[in-house]
């Protein structure tokens, strides 16, 4: 078997893709519309200029389900304002399936008044 020496499988000399391979954003092959979806079943939603996202390596997200309560009221929401899913499934982000609470009552022991479950907030 005989290896070329120089540009093999479509590298540059120094083994990185050439600039034109990369692609970010929509352009990526694995690009999900901004949108990603937490172990725990949050989803997150990729903002610009948003006062209360998240930084993950460079990029800024912010939790769906706040943010759709923030389109519903007309305002950013404060950092004592809680969202709450009425039936329990966290990826279940419509607005009729949402209700905001503060954060005295969303903390410890907590019984939905609609799905009837028992969950603990910390």
């Amino acid at each position: 078997m005989v290896f070329k020496k120089g540009n093999q499988f479509g590298k540059n000399k120094k083994g990185t893709h050439p600039k034109s391979e990369f692609k970010s954003g929509k352009n990526h092959p694995f690009w999900r519309g901004g949108r990603h979806k937490t172990n725990n079943g949050y989803i997150f939603v990729l903002v610009k200029n948003h006062p209360n996202a998240i930084n993950f390596n460079g990029s800024f997200y912010i939790l769906e389900h706040r943010l759709v309560m923030e389109k519903k009221l007309k305002r950013y929401l404060t950092k004592n304002e809680f969202v709450h899913h009425r039936n329990g499934i966290k990826d279940d982000n419509r607005i009729e399936n949402l209700e905001l609470v503060t954060k005295n009552i969303h903390l410890g022991k907590v019984v939905c008044p609609y799905c009837k479950k028992e969950f603990k907030i910390r």
